[in-house]
C-alpha cells in the first residue's frame, strides 16, 4: 500500500489509471482498488463471526455440534496468527524505518545493550518533554521529542531544526518505573512519568493522563514479559558501560548485590557490590600478574573500578609475620627478670604486651586449696599478655613467672601499641584476627575438656549467657531504677513504655524501647556492643507530628528524632501532645530537668568500636524476625555472618545419637562469632525462644566492603570480636569451673595466657584488697 500511495503521488499516468478503475468500479457498485487489498485480511474475522453465529444457533444435540466447535476454535487460532503476523510485520516495518534514519539510530538498534531476545517494535510517538540526568535538555516548544519503545530497549531522541538526533537508550530488563509524578516535580508537564536505568534517569512529559497511562501500561507489560516484578527495587541483568560490562544484581539503578564486572582491559571483579558505600569485596583477577585473590574494590566517581588490596594491605597478608611483630614492638623497652620473679600476677591488671628475648617463663595458677599448678612453659620468641589490648578484659586469670635467672623480655605499653594500630589499620586487623582465632581455639578445647562422657552438658549444667552486648530485655525496671538510670527527677512518673525503632541518618533503624514520662521521653537500644540512649525533655520540644509511613517525629533542640514501628501511633501521638502541653507550662517550675553529670575525661588511648563504627555496621545489617522455634543457625552449615539478638531469647542445641541436647540459653548477645572468625561449619544450631526473636544479621562480605572506604574500622571490629570470644571464655571458665590448659610452646606466634573477666569499663588501677583488721571489724559488727 505504501508503494501504491507513492506512485499515485509521483506518477501522473498511474494516478489517472487508478482513478479511472475506481470510477468504473463505483458505477457498477463494486469495490475500489484499495479495498481488494483489505478484503483478504477482513475475510478471516468474518469467517470467525460466521462460525460463532452458526454455533450459537445450532442445537446442542445436533450431530455437527462438535465439528462446529472445533472449526470455530481453528478459525480463532488462525485469526490470532494473522493478527500477530500483521503486528510483527508492522513492527518490522517501523523498525526498518527507524534504522533507515541512519546515524546513532542504526548503531543503537543494530547493537543492543544487552541483547536478550528478538527485537520487536512496541510503540512510538512524540512526547512533550524529556529531561535526562545524562544531558539536561532545555525545553523548547519548537523542538520535537520522540520516544520509541521496543521489546528490549527504550529509545529517546531529541531533534533539532536540522533533524540531527541525539539518541539515548535504556534496557527494559534493568529499568525502574515511576508511573506518576507530582505537578511540582517538573515544570514542563503535569502529566509526567519517570524511568531510571543503570546510567541515567528520564523524566518524560506527555499531553494528557490518558497518554501517560498508555505509555505506563506498555512499559509495564513489556517489563512483565521479561518476568520482572515492576514494583520491586531488585533487578538482575547485564549492562555494558564505557569502562566495562557488569552482569549481576541491581537495586534502584545501581550495581548492588552479587555480580561480575569485567573491564575493557580484562580486570575481573567478582563478588559483592554495595551501592550505598560505592565499594565491593570478593575475588579480583589481575590480567597483569595473572593471579586471582581476595580483595576489596572502590567504585570511583568516573565509573572506573579500583583494586585497593595493595593500597591498605588489609587482604594482602595472612597471619601476623615477624616483620609485623617488629613493627608492633616499636618503642618497647627491655626488661630483665630473675627466677621466680612475676611478670603478670593472677587477679591483677596487666597493661603491657611482652615478648621473650632470652630465657624461659612458666604459666601458673593458684587453686582454691592454695596449691600452685604449672599450666605451661614459654620459650624465646613467644608473645604473651595480648588480652591487655581487649576491651573489658582486665584481670589476669593466671600468673606468668620467670623460670630462669636473667630472663630478657621486650615490653610495650598498650597505649603505645594502640598508637601503632591507629597508624597501621591493616596490622591491627591481622593482630586482632589472629588473637580471636587463638582464643576461639582455647574456648573449644576448654568446652571439650569440661563436658561429660557424652560430650553434652546436663540440663543443670546448661549456662545462661547474658552478654554485655545483649539486646533489649523484656524485663522492666522498677520506677526507682528508671529515674536513677536516666538521671531524671525523683518525681518522674512512667506513663507508658513500648518497643519501637529509632530511625537515624544513613537510613539506620535501631530496635529498642521507648519510655514516656510526664516530662521526658527516653529511647534506649543496644545494638551489638553499642548502648544508645536518647533523652528528650518535653519542655524544650518545638514540634511533635506524625509523618508519612507512620513515623513519629519529635523536634528537640533543632534536631529531628524519628521513631517508627509504633503500635497505635495515633494514641501515642495524642498522649505526647498532652504531656508536651503540661511540660511547657511547668518548664520554669520545680520539675525542671536535672543536669546530667559530665563524664570524667581520661587521657588513656582507647582502641575499640566507636559510635560512628556501629552506625556504619548498621547500614549493612538486616533485621530478621523469627517465630518461636525457628532455626536461626543450622548446625553444619558454613557461613560468614555475625548475629545480634535484638529482642527475645535463643537456645543453642546440638544433635546427638541420644537426641537433641541443649547447650545454652541466651538472652541477648552475639551469635556466630566463632564460625565467622574460624570460617568453618557451625558446631551447633540456634533456635528462637518461646516468644520469638528479632535478630540483626551482618554478612561477612558486607563488612569487608565497609573496610574499603573505612580501613580504620577493620582493626576495631576484629578487636570487638576478639573481646566477645574472650568474654565468653571467661564466662565458661566461671560457669564450669574450668582451668586454662596450654601445652609447652616455643612458637614465635602469639599465645595468650591472661584472659580476664568482663567488667563494664577497664579499671585504671588495681583494686585494693581489704586488710584482715577491717574484715574482723566487720565480723564483730
Amino acid at each position: 500500500m505504501d508503494k501504491i500511495n507513492e506512485l499515485i503521488k509521483t506518477n501522473s499516468g498511474f494516478r489517472k489509471m487508478f482513478e479511472a478503475r475506481d470510477t468504473f468500479a463505483f458505477s457498477y457498485k463494486g469495490l475500489d482498488f484499495k479495498a481488494y487489498f483489505v478484503t483478504p485480511v477482513q475475510r478471516v474475522p468474518r469467517y470467525r463471526m460466521l462460525f460463532e453465529d452458526i454455533l450459537k444457533n445450532t442445537p446442542h444435540d445436533h450431530p455437527d455440534i462438535e465439528d462446529l466447535k472445533q472449526a470455530t476454535e481453528r478459525i480463532l487460532d488462525i485469526a490470532l496468527d494473522v493478527n500477530e503476523h500483521i503486528r510483527r510485520t508492522e513492527g518490522e516495518m517501523n523498525l526498518a524505518r527507524v534504522v533507515e534514519r541512519g546515524g546513532a539510530f542504526a548503531s543503537i538498534l543494530s547493537k543492543p545493550k544487552p541483547f536478550l531476545m528478538e527485537r520487536i517494535w512496541i510503540r512510538g510517538g512524540d512526547v512533550r518533554s524529556i529531561e535526562s540526568t545524562c544531558i539536561q535538555f532545555k525545553h523548547n516548544p519548537k523542538k520535537e521529542y520522540e520516544l520509541l519503545m521496543f521489546s528490549d530497549i527504550l529509545v529517546s531522541s531529541q531533534f533539532t531544526k536540522k533533524g540531527t538526533p541525539a539518541e539515548y537508550h535504556q534496557p527494559i530488563n534493568i529499568l525502574w518505573l515511576e508511573p506518576k509524578l507530582g505537578s511540582f516535580e517538573t515544570i514542563h508537564s503535569e502529566h509526567s512519568f519517570r524511568v531510571k536505568g543503570p546510567e541515567y534517569t528520564w523524566t518524560i512529559g506527555v499531553s494528557s493522563d490518558y497518554e501517560r497511562n498508555e505509555w505506563v501500561t506498555s512499559i509495564t507489560e513489556t517489563m512483565e514479559s521479561h518476568r520482572i516484578d515492576v514494583y520491586s527495587s531488585i533487578r538482575n541483568g547485564e549492562y555494558q558501560f564505557e569502562e566495562g560490562t557488569y552482569s549481576g544484581e541491581w537495586v534502584d539503578g545501581k550495581m548492588d548485590g552479587f555480580g561480575i564486572f569485567k573491564t575493557v582491559d580484562n580486570w575481573i571483579f567478582d563478588g559483592y557490590w554495595s551501592s550505598k558505600h560505592s565499594s565491593g569485596y570478593g575475588y579480583v583477577s589481575n590480567p597483569v600478574s595473572k593471579k586471582k585473590y581476595q580483595s576489596g574494590w572502590r567504585i570511583n566517581m568516573d565509573g572506573t573500578i579500583s583494586d585497593v588490596r595493595d593500597e591498605y594491605g588489609l587482604w594482602s597478608k595472612g597471619e601476623v609475620s615477624e616483620r609485623d611483630w617488629a613493627l608492633i614492638m616499636t618503642g618497647a623497652s627491655k626488661v630483665v627478670k630473675q627466677q621466680d620473679e612475676p611478670i603478670i600476677i593472677e587477679g591483677k591488671i596487666n597493661n603491657n604486651l611482652y615478648r621473650i628475648l632470652d630465657g624461659s617463663l612458666r604459666v601458673q595458677k593458684e587453686t582454691v586449696d592454695g596449691d600452685v599448678i604449672v599450666l605451661a612453659k614459654m620459650n624465646p620468641g613467644t608473645v604473651f599478655g595480648e588480652t591487655a589490648v581487649l576491651k573489658d578484659i582486665s584481670e589476669a586469670t593466671a600468673s606468668v613467672v620467670a623460670d630462669d635467672d636473667n630472663v630478657e623480655l621486650s615490653s610495650i605499653s598498650i597505649n603505645i601499641l594502640f598508637e601503632v594500630f591507629i597508624l597501621h589499620p591493616a596490622l591491627a586487623m591481622r593482630f586482632y584476627k589472629d588473637l580471636a582465632i587463638k582464643i576461639a581455639g582455647k574456648l573449644r578445647n576448654l568446652t571439650q575438656e569440661n563436658k561429660g562422657d557424652s560430650g553434652i552438658p546436663t540440663q543443670s549444667q546448661v549456662p545462661k549467657y547474658r552478654s554485655r552486648s545483649r539486646g533489649v530485655s523484656r524485663k522492666k525496671s522498677s520506677k526507682e531504677e528508671l529515674w536513677k538510670k536516666y538521671n531524671l527527677p525523683r518525681q518522674a512518673v512512667l506513663v507508658s513504655d513500648f518497643e519501637c525503632q529509632f530511625k537515624e541518618k544513613l537510613r539506620v533503624k535501631k530496635l529498642g524501647h521507648m519510655y514516656i514520662f510526664q516530662e521526658h521521653v527516653v529511647f534506649e537500644s543496644r545494638v551489638f556492643g553499642q548502648m544508645n540512649r536518647e533523652k528528650i525533655y518535653l519542655g524544650d520540644v518545638t514540634n511533635i507530628v506524625q509523618k508519612k509511613n507512620n513515623t513519629l517525629q519529635i523536634i528537640y533542640k533543632k534536631k529531628k528524632y524519628n521513631f517508627v514501628e509504633i503500635q497505635n501511633i495515633e494514641d501515642v501521638l495524642n498522649l505526647l501532645n498532652s504531656l508536651w502541653d503540661g511540660a511547657v507550662a511547668m518548664s520554669d517550675s520545680f520539675f525542671a530537668p536535672v543536669t546530667r553529670t559530665k563524664t570524667k575525661v581520661t587521657t588513656d588511648i582507647e582502641y575499640s568500636m566507636r559510635s560512628e563504627d556501629w552506625d556504619l555496621l548498621l547500614t549493612v545489617a538486616k533485621l530478621h524476625e523469627y517465630e518461636p522455634g525457628a532455626i536461626i543457625i543450622q548446625e553444619g552449615t558454613e557461613n560468614e555472618r555475625i548475629y545480634q539478638i535484638a529482642r527475645g531469647s535463643c537456645t543453642v542445641i546440638k544433635d546427638t545419637p541420644d537426641g537433641v541436647k541443649i547447650l545454652a540459653n541466651m538472652d541477648g548477645g552475639i551469635l556466630g562469632e566463632m564460625t565467622f572468625i574460624e570460617k568453618g561449619p557451625a558446631t551447633a544450631s540456634v533456635i528462637a525462644g518461646e516468644y520469638g526473636s528479632s535478630v540483626y544479621v551482618i554478612e561477612g562480605y558486607s563488612i569487608h566492603s565497609l573496610f574499603v572506604n573505612y580501613p580504620e574500622l577493620s582493626g576495631r571490629f576484629f578487636s570487638y570480636i576478639a573481646s566477645v570470644i574472650a568474654d565468653r571464655l571467661n564466662q565458661r571458665e566461671k560457669t564450669e569451673g574450668g582451668e586454662l590448659r596450654i601445652s609447652d610452646t616455643s612458637s614465635t606466634n602469639p599465645e595468650t595466657f591472661d584472659n580476664g573477666s568482663s567488667e563494664e569499663q577497664r579499671p585504671k588501677r588495681p583494686k585494693k584488697k581489704r586488710s584482715g583488721r577491717k574484715k574482723k571489724r566487720r565480723a564483730k559488727k
